[in-house]
């Protein structure tokens, strides 16, 4: 083989894997020192992590180097949200867990191969949604992608996701979110 024949076929390299820390993690116990791969976290991690042991893994991750804590862009932010709207997740997604996401658009972006560390089940469903990897660490993580629908307990009308109220327009009845049935399901639209 030729070196112009070699130089024209594409190569390409295995992306570099990182792990992006939901606080859900860290209060789980997560061992920042124990993992060889970067890991991020967005810098609005810290609110959601009460107590002591949880924001002293933060702590101990971040002053070591294990940690890298990072504001997430803009753009970031906006594709979480759009990909949570896809699911419906959007009302039971934090700040934090738009942050999470938004860090791993912006580190996709810049050639990584990111794994959402969480316990989170929402933030399981928008990042497998996004086409993420994650990774669970005390409970089962989610089998299939979730697909919600926004509808009344009482007369069964249904709203849009987006719908921002928390009652009925036509009866008064609370809202509620269920499991939509058009989500796909082992890999078949129904």
């Amino acid at each position: 083989m030729n070196d112009a024949s070699f130089l024209r076929k594409k190569v390409k390299l295995p992306k570099e894997k990182v792990y992006v820390v939901d606080s859900s993690a860290f209060i789980g116990g997560y061992p920042p020192h124990l993992i060889k791969e970067k890991q991020y976290a967005p810098v609005t991690v810290e609110e959601e992590l009460k107590d002591q042991r949880s924001r002293s893994l933060l702590e101990v991750g971040v002053k070591s180097g294990d940690i890298i804590i990072r504001v997430p862009s803009d753009r970031g932010v906006r594709l979480a949200e759009e990909v949570a709207e896809k699911t419906g997740d959007i009302k039971t997604l934090s700040m934090v867990d738009k942050h999470v996401m938004a860090l791993a658009f912006d580190l996709a972006a810049e050639g990584y191969e990111p794994v959402i560390v969480t316990d989170d089940y929402a933030l399981q469903n928008v990042a497998r949604e996004a086409g993420f990897a994650f990774k669970p660490l005390m409970r089962d993580g989610i089998r299939n992608i979730v697909k919600w629908k926004l509808y009344c307990s009482s007369c069964r009308r249904s709203y849009p996701l987006s719908y921002t109220g928390e009652t009925c327009e036509v009866c008064g009845g609370k809202l509620k979110r269920a499991r939509s049935r058009r989500g796909k399901r082992h890999g078949f639209d129904r």
